[in-house]
């Protein structure tokens, strides 16, 4: 494998992404080559989905997808998909490469090989409160100066850089549904990550970062004002609306889990109870011949 300052060409960098030195244009101007055409046209001709979609043919390289969000006055939250198949394959390429290079901080645990909700939400057991911050648009929020600035720490000539953020971005942004969107994402935040650890560690507090959902615990959190500086000097801005405190003994939770048993993090009661009643509705449906137990 190449180290970034290796890649000092684009012979190189097709090397890299697995493609055709003709299609790192097609790539950086989201153009669909005529070769690609036919496929296009067969993998967004259905129908009966569940959800929105916007596509042009045979021009659009981009897939636009509006999924409802989970209250529905809320809207949609638009997800894009990268349609050729050579465009999401060297996306495909790049995400695992960027992986090899990227080290995640301890606080991290969103997008990383064997961290997920369970880890994340075992750090903050059994504490005395806990707060919640969400970051508003996380990834809209980034950049294409910000994404050319962590290729390029990680050691890519200018040239290089300037390209693969071109790829790696849309419309000058990180957007939802790129695969490389979220070790990109991780990547600009490291700094921001061991910033916010450092004061946390001054006033005894726990953090951790999963993707744009920000947990602190401790028994007394007055550092709101400055991780709300942290983040817009790094140009995010807090979703207050999404912002709670919560209270040993009133129910608190961490990327959706119950953290307030001394062992592990739970599923919260209401979501068994909304899944039962789910089941049961399916049941509702099925033949007297199909039996199954729903188990408590």
């Amino acid at each position: 494998m190449y180290i970034p300052s290796e890649i000092n060409n684009v012979n190189k960098l097709a090397g890299v992404l697995r493609c055709e030195i003709s299609q790192i244009d097609n790539l950086v101007n989201k153009v669909v080559p005529r070769s690609e055409f036919g496929e296009l046209f067969e993998k967004v001709h259905f129908d009966g989905l569940p959800f929105h979609f916007e596509v042009s043919m045979p021009e659009d390289f981009i897939l636009e997808i509006k999924l409802p969000k989970r209250k529905v006055h809320l809207g949609y939250r638009t997800v894009y998909s990268v349609l050729p198949h050579f465009a999401s394959s060297a996306l495909k390429v790049l995400k695992f490469y960027l992986n090899d290079l990227y080290v995640p901080n301890d606080c991290v645990h969103g997008f990383i090989k064997k961290r997920n909700i369970v880890t994340n939400a075992r750090m903050h057991l059994n504490k005395k409160l806990i707060l919640n911050v969400d970051i508003k648009n996380f990834f809209e929020s980034i950049n294409l100066d910000m994404v050319r600035g962590v290729y390029e720490k990680l050691g890519f000539q200018k040239d290089i850089a300037e390209i693969l953020s071109n790829i790696t971005t849309l419309n000058g942004r990180l957007v939802a549904g790129f695969s490389t969107s979220p070790v990109i994402a991780n990547l600009y935040c490291n700094e921001m990550d061991e910033e916010l650890m450092h004061v946390c560690s001054q006033n005894n507090i726990t953090y951790t970062r999963y993707a744009d959902d920000i947990t602190f615990s401790g028994d007394k959190i007055d550092i709101l004002s400055d991780v709300g500086e942290i983040l817009r000097r790094y140009g995010f801005e807090i979703n207050k609306s999404k912002t709670r405190y919560y209270y040993r003994g009133n129910g608190q939770y961490v990327t959706g889990l119950s953290v307030e048993d001394t062992v592990k993090p739970r599923v919260p009661k209401y979501v068994k109870k909304r899944l039962r009643a789910e089941i049961w509705k399916i049941h509702s449906y099925l033949p007297p011949s199909v039996h199954f137990k729903v188990i408590p």
